[in-house]
């Protein structure tokens, strides 16, 4: 976990800390604010290099935030299990 003492949103060294510590070679973010959108943006922008990155927005904000370029948007945290796994079937 990293937490706002660390780095704060929407500084894409979030998601450096949390890919380098998982040795992950893609990742899916989900979040409920624009911030989380924005740090997924950033991430892809200034790192084209690193592991590729998701961006879910879940909840109230989630359908506010479609027209920003989000990768999917879910009500509930319940659903990004269908999500996952059509994305892994695609």
């Amino acid at each position: 976990m990293v937490t706002g003492d660390v780095v704060r949103k929407p500084d894409p060294a979030c998601l450096d800390r949390i890919l380098g510590a998982c040795g992950s070679r893609a990742a899916v973010y989900a979040g409920d604010v624009r911030d989380d959108w924005e740090l997924v943006r950033r991430h892809r922008a200034e790192r084209p290099a690193a592991p590729p990155v998701r961006g879910v927005i879940v909840g109230a904000e989630a359908t506010a935030l479609r027209p920003l370029g989000v990768d999917a948007t879910v009500r509930a945290t319940t659903d990004l299990i269908p999500l996952l796994r059509w994305w892994a079937a695609a």
